[in-house]
Formats: C-alpha cells, structure tokens, sequence
C-alpha cells in the first residue's frame, strides 16, 4: 500500500487535503487540534480519534503505537491519516521527559526517533494507505549560483529525516495560491529542488487515494474537492 508525507506551515490545508478521498474509508488520528476545521467540510467518510498520549498513564507503554497498530489491525479502514507527526514527537519527547524513567536526555531523543522510524515501517508494511502530516522547518543554504536561499523541509529530527522520507512513496509541501479568477486553490507540490527536501513521487497513478486527483509534479487541489 502507499505512504504519503504532506508537509506545510500550520493552516496551509495539509489535514483537509490528506481527508478528501470520498471513496476511502478514512482515520483521522489527529493530536493537533486541526481536526476542528472538517466542520467546514463535507467528511462523512471520516473518523477523528483524538491522540492524547504517547505514553499509556497506566503501564507506561507506548500508547500511540499501539492506538495506530489497532487502527492497522482493525481493518474498518483504507487511509489512515496521522495528523500531526511533529506534534507527537514533541509529546512523545515531553512525557518520556516527564515520566523521568529515562535520566539522560540524550537517550530520551534515541528512544523518539526509533520509535518514529518504527512507527513509518508500521505504516510501510500496512495493508492500507497511510498519510503523515507534518509541520514545517527550513535553513539558510548557498544555491549552487551563490545565491543565499531558504531550504524547506519537514519539521522532524534531521537524524532520521532520510529514513523517514526514504520509505515514503510521496512526499508533498502543502502550498496555496489564488488563481486568475481571484479562487483560493491548494497546491501540493512533489518536484524537488535545491530549495525543496527530498520532495518525491514515484507512485502508480491508480494508487493515489490519499489525494483527491492523481498526482504529478505539482499537484492542484481546487476548492471544489473540498466541498
């Protein structure tokens, strides 16, 4: 089945694009808060489970893993989307911290990012679609004409960022734009470029069910998929 990463700045659309597939039974597992905005939208094929913990205030487990492998495991559903993957990181890092079991912080970050490069096999190896949102970042970088640039990329460790993305089909930067009739559209764009992390698509057209059209190098959402 197919993964998809879809990047962007809070408020840039990524929660309503990666729910738009009317045909898809869709779980939304949603830590931000940005599920509130699908009240604006027709998503009758969408679930919202709220994630609450990284950890379990019980048994001290990893609570999230489990939420989404019994997502996984349940088989209700053929997208399921995660929504926010920098938000649960950051959960993850302040209740692990919290919980004090772990004194060296720097373990307290290897403990993260294996369990976020597990959490992406889990999703690579499921017998449904997946999308991860995230926020963005960026970085000053020199272009190869000595140009200084901004560089994008998605908002997570950078250590395990190439494995993250590796085992991605698509990764998209959530963009929008008004058109020549003055209409808000949302574009995704997949074309890397110097100032672009490892945007990529290499995915057959007929299995693009996370998007609402299929996808080439820039992807354009109308409004009118939303509504």
């Amino acid at each position: 089945m197919s993964v998809a990463m879809i990047w962007g700045s809070p408020g840039s659309g990524k929660t309503v694009a990666a729910t738009a597939p009317e045909k898809e039974k869709i779980l939304l597992l949603c830590s931000d808060n940005s599920s509130v905005v699908l009240n604006m939208f027709n998503r009758k094929n969408v679930t919202v489970q709220r994630v609450e913990h990284w950890i379990d205030p019980g048994d001290g487990k990893n609570y999230f893993t489990a939420q989404f492998e019994a997502a996984i495991a349940s088989g209700k559903y053929s997208l399921i989307v995660v929504d926010n993957l920098t938000d649960i990181k950051e959960l993850a890092l302040q209740e692990i911290e919290d919980a004090g079991k772990i004194k060296d912080i720097r373990q307290v970050y290897q403990a993260v990012y294996m369990a976020l490069k597990r959490l992406t096999r889990i999703a690579a190896n499921a017998k449904c679609h997946v999308t991860f949102t995230a926020w963005d970042d960026g970085e000053e970088v020199t272009k190869n004409d000595g140009t200084i640039a901004m560089r994008q990329f998605p908002n997570l460790p950078k250590k395990i960022l190439t494995q993250i993305l590796g085992l991605c089909n698509v990764v998209g930067q959530m963009a929008k734009a008004k058109n020549k009739a003055g209409e808000t559209i949302w574009y995704v764009i997949t074309e890397d470029s110097e100032t672009r992390y490892q945007a990529i698509h290499f995915q057959n057209q007929k299995d693009h069910c996370f998007l609402p059209h299929n996808c080439n190098d820039l992807e354009i959402i109308s409004k009118s998929s939303f509504d």
